[in-house]
């Protein structure tokens, strides 16, 4: 899955004795835990959403996009099946996928309306 939170924040969190927010990590049973070890033992990070009441499961179809292109795609191990974080003794087989698009085959006018939404986005007033 793709994650908001990298683990090694909560592997400092950890090590520091401090609590995370919650929102970052889930427990074994997927229950939202603001404790680091539960998160790294046996836990996980949240996807890009976090739970409901952060917006939902906002990164579940494009972290399961990442797990076909850099998993499935590529060869490599995927989901539960790619090594524990702390496990050194085996290789992570872990993959990569790189993917270059023409956007002239998809979208007429796509330098135009790429301009216009970057010019859109540049000027928002901020918040």
């Amino acid at each position: 899955m793709l994650y908001l939170i990298p683990v090694f924040y909560v592997e400092l969190h950890h090590r520091q004795g401090n609590s995370i927010p919650e929102g970052w990590g889930c427990d074994s049973s997927g229950k939202l835990s603001t404790d680091p070890a539960k998160v790294l033992e046996g836990g996980g990070l949240v996807p890009i959403g976090g739970s409901e009441a952060t917006g939902g499961y906002k990164g579940y179809g494009l972290g399961m996009m990442v797990e076909i292109f850099c998993g499935i795609l590529a060869g490599a191990q995927y989901s539960n099946k790619i090594r524990v974080w702390k496990v050194t003794d085996k290789v992570a087989n872990l993959g990569q996928c790189f993917v270059a698009l023409n956007p002239k085959c998809f979208a007429p006018n796509f330098q135009d309306r790429m301009s216009d939404l970057l010019h859109i986005h540049r000027n928002l007033e901020p918040v």
